[in-house]
């Protein structure tokens, strides 16, 4: 999932008494009406719009917008300018698409995007799901700066359940993926719950600083996941090469044919025996 705005300014982290990261403006990136963008792909499950900038009032995220994005996961985009709002409900939506400028509608004080993630109905601090992408800038003055973290996003869909490959199991949200087997390289997206197949195994666990078995996860590009708690590997099960009758009867014929040809030189190699006696 991608930040939700092209400018990280964050003013405010998620703590016991605020559900969630406010992001600031900055006047050479956006201004104070900034891009609100979907973290990720989704359905728009509710919109609220035409609040102005009163404070406070009856609404407190004001102007804002809902996103479903599956597997539990939804999105709020709160304090909406009156009037921005370029989605509708039920409406499909995909990652990086507008969907609304930055305001100060609602409970607010100043110009912000109040953004929530949910899973399962409840609040979760959104920075360990998010992954700043080389085209969003990061203010060197927002808060929580060492956990903002860096990549290209890389999005990888699970496969069905195939016993005829190599596949991995995830049991857990949000596993790192890395462009190179090493913790310190670059994250570079998230492993959702799922089956996902394994083109190639490295074994690092002899490296104090570095030891998981990794598993390479797709064909032909350098993307790796560790095996952690919660990831279970499975086997491939080759089935048994099983010749048709066919083969078999050939077989048995070449064998018979191999067998009379021996005995044909051994006959051979006992008349030349006889032969050189009587020479």
């Amino acid at each position: 999932m991608r930040y939700p705005i092209n400018y990280i300014a964050i003013t405010r982290g998620f703590t016991s008494s605020h559900f969630g990261v406010d992001f600031g403006w900055n006047s050479n990136n956006g201004g104070p009406y900034h891009d609100i963008v979907a973290i990720d792909d989704g359905t728009v499950t509710a919109v609220v719009d035409g609040y102005g900038n009163t404070y406070p009032n009856n609404r407190i995220y004001g102007n804002y917008v809902l996103i479903d994005h599956g597997n539990g996961y939804s999105s709020l985009y709160a304090h909406a300018l009156n009037g921005s709002i370029k989605v509708k409900r039920g409406q499909r939506v995909t990652v990086g698409q507008v969907l609304c400028k930055m305001n100060n509608s609602g409970y607010s004080n100043g110009n912000h995007l109040h953004f929530e993630l949910r899973k399962s109905g409840t609040k979760i601090d959104p920075l360990p799901h998010l992954i700043a992408l080389p085209e969003q800038k990061i203010s060197p003055n927002s808060a929580l700066l060492d956990r903002i973290k860096r990549g290209e996003e890389v999005v990888i869909k699970p496969e069905t359940a195939d016993r005829m490959r190599d596949q991995i199991k995830v049991n857990i949200d949000n596993l790192n993926i890395r462009s190179n087997p090493y913790l310190g390289d670059n994250i570079i997206g998230m492993l959702q719950r799922g089956i996902y197949n394994v083109f190639e195994q490295r074994d690092m666990r002899h490296e104090a600083s570095n030891g998981y078995l990794w598993y390479r996860i797709v064909d032909d590009k350098s993307v790796w996941c560790a095996q952690v708690n919660g990831v279970d590997f499975y086997k491939a099960e080759l089935p048994e090469i099983v010749h048709p009758p066919v083969i078999e009867q050939l077989e048995q014929e070449i064998s018979e044919l191999k067998q009379k040809n021996t005995e044909m030189i051994a006959d051979f190699k006992a008349i030349m025996e006889l032969a050189k006696k009587h020479i």
